[in-house]
């Protein structure tokens, strides 16, 4: 099990720059998520059920894009901020 974990954004990241520094997050083999956002004490989760990559040879950009979607959503609906 492999958990990655938001620190500087990098080129090669798997979430994207509206997330926190500190939050992570850990993918499933069939496409579920769990995203974990301590700065809002907030945790999202995705159920998915797929064969094959979500995103496709955009797989990164897909999974930055859901977590600052997530990270935005979270934020917008006032969470706590730590």
């Amino acid at each position: 099990m492999f958990w990655y974990v938001q620190g500087e954004p990098k080129a090669w990241r798997e979430l994207g720059e509206a997330v926190p520094a500190g939050s992570y997050q850990i993918l499933g083999n069939t496409g579920p998520l769990l995203l974990v956002i301590p700065a809002y004490r907030a945790v999202v989760v995705r159920m998915y059920n797929k064969r094959y990559n979500y995103g496709g040879e955009r797989y990164l950009d897909y999974l930055r894009e859901f977590s600052n979607l997530a990270a935005e959503t979270v934020r917008s609906a006032g969470a706590p901020m730590q």
